[in-house]
């Protein structure tokens, strides 16, 4: 293939879970065809374009991260005719570099094709998957998950692009309904991120350590459309520290979405900045304080005894090196992965949950790490069958 697109990632994206899901996707698209060079698309305020080489299974692949200005893109749409009559692509950057792209591969940052993080964000990424198809171009909605749409312009917005399709993955069955009530068929498979293979890193893991992801967007608790879902999920967090030192665990704190130097809203490190003023005198915890990408991470986090994580894409870095795992989930997301890893039992909901459920949670989380041999020799199995899959 001379040009394949990704969509919703990028290698080098503050969320470390967005690049997992661009090395899986180039480990994934290597074993079914060549390239050398592989293309990046986003939505942006203004256009512009980075280059970062990287090394994959000993081959250098050029990584090509293209953002396009959002009214520029928008624009394409009503100069269409003229491309459609005329093949005049060069009227508009957009078109023109989409004139001879052989595939788009629709990833979404794994679970933004939905309307839970606002209109605007899912109005981009219809825009950004309909205009191939009308060009059409070769579109490919990779292992997600779909929805939920919960509003009429999201559920009218995420219809379309599914519709015309040429094929589409899902990672579990939520959103089966969805796709059904459209007269879509997929096919459910593994998230694309469990291609990525960790890259070991000079970092060690205590023995009888225990791994905290801390989720920046539920601790800050005012994300469009999960604004007030979780009161209550420092005040778990706390707990779960407390009681798990209590019980002399090593514990590290991992960040996934995350900058060192760059405050958000929904930065994990600034979370973890913040929890650590409450231990700050205790030996046994401690953060990660540096910049690591998602396969150093992934390694990270695979040596610990047991993960907790709230950011799905931690979870699964835990769940495909066997590593015990329970998941802190504030999505229907997390259920899907855990089932097709045999661990459904290890999804613990944290959104909307009161204060008089905590004790049962933890009491619960305890349980589950009492079993962690149990559940190591379950995710063992189940990583020794996964097979592979064709994407195209």
């Amino acid at each position: 293939m001379n040009k394949i697109v990704l969509y919703g990632i990028q290698i080098d994206s503050f969320n470390r879970g967005v690049g997992a899901l661009t090395y899986g996707h180039i480990e994934l698209l290597k074993k079914e065809c060549e390239f050398d060079k592989i293309y990046s698309v986003s939505l942006r305020r203004k256009n512009s374009k980075e280059v970062t080489k990287i090394i994959i299974d000993n081959q250098e692949i050029e990584f090509v991260d293209i953002r396009f200005d959002w009214k520029q893109f928008l624009l394409a749409f009503f100069q269409l005719p003229v491309v459609l009559l005329f093949k005049k692509y060069s009227i508009n950057p957009v078109l023109d570099f989409f004139k001879d792209v052989d595939l788009v591969c629709a990833s979404n940052g794994g679970d933004s094709y939905a309307d839970i993080y606002g209109l605007t964000r899912l109005f981009l990424e219809f825009l950004s998957i309909l205009l191939p198809e009308i060009l059409g171009k070769k579109v490919i909605f990779t292992p997600q998950t779909i929805g939920p749409f919960d509003t009429i312009p999201g559920k009218i917005m995420g219809a379309i692009p599914l519709i015309f399709a040429n094929k589409v993955f899902t990672r579990d069955e939520k959103g089966d309904k969805f796709l059904i009530s459209i007269g879509v068929k997929s096919e459910r498979t593994r998230d694309v991120s469990t291609f990525m293979k960790p890259q070991k890193v000079n970092y060690i893991v205590k023995p009888n350590t225990i791994g905290i992801n801390i989720n920046g967007l539920m601790w800050e608790n005012n994300y469009e459309g999960l604004e007030n879902c979780f009161d209550n999920y420092k005040t778990l967090l706390r707990r779960l520290i407390d009681k798990l030192l209590e019980e002399n665990y090593n514990i590290i704190l991992i960040p996934h979405t995350y900058s060192i130097e760059q405050f958000s809203k929904e930065n994990d490190y600034t979370a973890i900045l913040e929890l650590m003023k409450n231990y700050s005198k205790s030996s046994n915890i401690s953060y990660l304080d540096k910049e690591y990408t998602s396969p150093e991470l992934k390694y990270i986090i695979s040596q610990t005894e047991f993960f907790i994580g709230s950011r799905m894409h931690s979870n699964l870095a835990a769940l495909t090196t066997s590593t015990p795992t329970v998941a802190l989930s504030y999505s229907y997301k997390f259920d899907g992965t855990f089932k097709m890893f045999n661990v459904p039992e290890c999804v613990i909901n944290a959104k909307n949950i009161s204060e008089k459920e905590i004790l049962g949670i933890l009491d619960n989380i305890l349980f589950l790490i009492s079993r962690k041999q149990e559940i190591k020799e379950k995710l063992e199995r189940v990583n020794s069958e996964i097979e592979d899959f064709c994407i195209l």
